[in-house]
C-alpha cells in the first residue's frame, strides 16, 4: 500500500510521512485526473480523485507546486479570473488554516488521492508536477491543475427587537451594539461588499408618525402621538427590511415595543479580571468572560454589550459576541495590564463599566483589583453628604481614587469617595449612580445605587 500525504500551505508545501490512511477498493472517485488536465474542487470540500491515462497504475506519486503560466481554469464552471487570487495564501479566508491536502490512498487498479481545500475568499489556480518512478526505474512526470472555487453564500440577517418610549423618538446609530446590522453576518468573499440596508423598507411600521432607514443600519422611529400605554401595557409594532452584500439580498424583521417607562440596566457584581498567562513564541493565550452574568435589566429587556479597546495594545485581540461573551487572546509575549471599557444598554439607557486585562506571568496577580460590597440606596434632602468609600476595599492596601457616573446637577463626588450636594428643584427624584474606585495600577471596582433626593 502506498500513501503519500502532501500539504500545500499558504507559505509553501510539506511532503510528509505516511499516515496509514487507506481507501476501500469499492470507492467511486469524485473526479478523474487526466495528465495536463484541470479539475475543480469547492472550498471546504474533500473529494476522491482517480488518476487516468498511461502510468496511472503507478504508486508513490509526489505532488510539487510549480508556477503555472496558462489559464487552465478558464473552462471550469464558476472560476472567474477577474476576482481570483494568484496565491493560496491570498485566497484563504483564514491565514492560519490555509492548506490544500493531497493524500495518496490505496486503490484497486489506479492511483487514488484524497484532496481537501480550506475556506476561501476567492478562487485560486494551483499547478503541480506529479512525479513517480516506473518499474524499470524511469522518472514519470505528469502535470495537474487544481481549480479551487470560493462559494459565495447569502448573508444571514437576524430579526431584531427594540424598545421605544411613548412620546419619544428612537434613533439607532450604525455603531450601536443593537443596530440593524450589528447581529448580521456574511461569508468572507472578494465579491462581497459590506452589508447594507435598503433604505426603502419592505414593510413600513404601522404606528410611527416618522420612520427612516439608512444604508448603514441606522434608523429613526417616532411613535404616533395617540399611542396609549401604561406601566402594565405596551404596544407592538414592526417593520421589515432588506439586507444585501452586493450579490445576495435577504429579508429580516424588526419588532418595536412601545413602552411607558424604562429603568436602566444594573451591574449585579464586579466583572472578574481577564488573565492571560505568559506565552512562548508561536503560542497563544486566551481567556473569556460572559459579561451577561454580571449585569441585569430591571424590566427584563435584552441587554447589548460593546467595548472600547483603545487602551489595549495591538498584540491583544478581543472578540465580543452579541450575547456578551468576551474573548481575549494574545499571541505575543506581551506583558502589562490595561482597563477595557464596557458599555451595557437596553437600547435606551446605557451604563458604563470596565474589566481589567492582565498579560504575562509577571503581571497576572501582581496587583489585585479593589473589591466592593453592595452600596446601600440612600434618601437625602437639604445639604447632604454620603461616604461610599466604606463599601470599597483594596486587598493590596492601595489608595483608591473615586469617580461617579449619573450624579444630578448640584451634586459632586470627591476623589476620596464622598458625595456632596444640595437639594434643589433641579435634582429632586431618583438617580441611578455608578461609583468607580480605581487603584494606582488602573485596576478598578464599581457598584451602583439609587440616590433619592427629596424636598426638605
Amino acid at each position: 500500500m502506498f500513501l503519500t500525504p502532501l500539504t500545500l500551505s499558504g507559505c509553501g508545501w510539506v511532503d510528509s510521512a505516511s499516515s496509514g490512511q487507506s481507501a476501500s477498493e469499492s470507492v467511486i472517485p469524485d473526479v478523474y485526473l487526466a495528465n495536463a488536465g484541470a479539475v475543480s474542487i469547492e472550498e471546504q470540500q474533500t473529494l476522491v480523485a482517480s488518476m487516468t491515462g498511461s502510468n496511472s497504475t503507478l504508486r508513490g506519486w509526489q505532488w510539487t507546486v510549480v508556477d503555472g503560466t496558462s489559464r487552465s481554469c478558464e473552462s471550469i464552471d464558476g472560476f472567474d479570473y477577474s476576482y481570483a487570487e494568484s496565491t493560496l495564501l491570498a485566497a484563504c479566508t483564514d491565514s492560519t488554516d490555509c492548506e490544500i491536502n493531497v493524500t495518496e490512498v490505496e486503490g484497486q487498479n489506479t492511483a487514488l488521492f484524497n484532496i481537501s481545500v480550506p475556506s476561501l475568499r476567492a478562487p485560486v489556480q494551483i499547478d503541480y508536477e506529479v512525479i513517480s518512478t516506473s518499474l524499470d526505474g524511469a522518472r514519470i512526470i505528469r502535470t495537474q491543475t487544481l481549480c479551487a472555487l470560493a462559494i459565495n453564500e447569502a448573508p444571514e440577517a437576524i430579526d431584531d427587537h427594540f424598545i421605544v418610549l411613548a412620546g419619544e423618538e428612537r434613533i439607532s446609530l450604525a455603531g450601536d451594539p443593537d443596530s440593524l446590522l450589528a447581529n448580521d453576518h456574511d461569508d468572507v468573499d472578494n465579491r462581497n461588499t459590506s452589508l447594507s440596508v435598503d433604505t426603502v423598507p419592505v414593510e413600513q411600521p404601522s404606528h410611527a408618525s416618522e420612520f427612516t432607514l439608512q444604508s448603514d443600519g441606522s434608523f429613526r422611529y417616532v411613535p404616533d402621538d395617540d399611542i396609549n400605554v401604561d406601566e402594565n401595557t405596551s404596544l407592538q409594532d414592526s417593520f421589515t427590511y432588506s439586507v444585501t452584500d452586493g450579490l445576495h439580498s435577504v429579508v429580516a424583521s424588526a419588532t418595536i415595543e412601545v413602552i411607558a417607562s424604562n429603568a436602566a440596566p444594573e451591574q449585579v457584581s464586579l466583572v472578574p479580571d481577564v488573565l492571560l498567562t505568559e506565552v512562548e513564541e508561536d503560542l497563544t493565550s486566551s481567556a473569556s468572560v460572559d459579561l451577561a452574568n454580571y449585569f441585569s435589566d430591571p424590566d427584563g429587556h435584552t441587554l447589548y454589550f460593546s467595548i472600547d479597546r483603545d487602551a489595549l495594545p495591538e498584540t491583544i485581540e478581543t472578540r465580543l459576541s452579541s450575547t456578551g461573551l468576551l474573548s481575549v487572546t494574545t499571541s505575543d509575549q506581551t506583558e502589562g495590564n490595561w482597563p477595557l471599557s464596557l458599555m451595557v444598554t437596553d437600547g435606551i439607557e446605557p451604563i458604563d463599566s470596565q474589566v481589567m486585562v492582565y498579560a504575562g506571568a509577571d503581571w497576572a496577580g501582581s496587583n489585585r483589583a479593589p473589591t466592593v460590597t453592595d452600596i446601600n440606596n440612600t434618601q437625602v434632602s437639604g445639604t447632604f453628604s454620603y461616604d461610599v468609600s466604606t463599601f470599597f476595599t483594596d486587598p493590596d492596601g492601595d489608595e483608591l481614587n473615586f469617580s461617579a457616573i449619573g450624579l444630578p446637577v448640584g451634586v459632586n463626588m470627591t476623589s476620596q469617595g464622598v458625595i456632596n450636594g444640595v437639594q434643589d428643584a433641579n435634582n429632586l427624584g431618583h438617580w441611578f449612580v455608578t461609583v468607580v474606585a480605581e487603584d494606582p495600577d488602573n485596576a478598578s471596582a464599581n457598584d451602583s445605587f439609587i440616590l433619592l433626593i427629596q424636598s426638605g
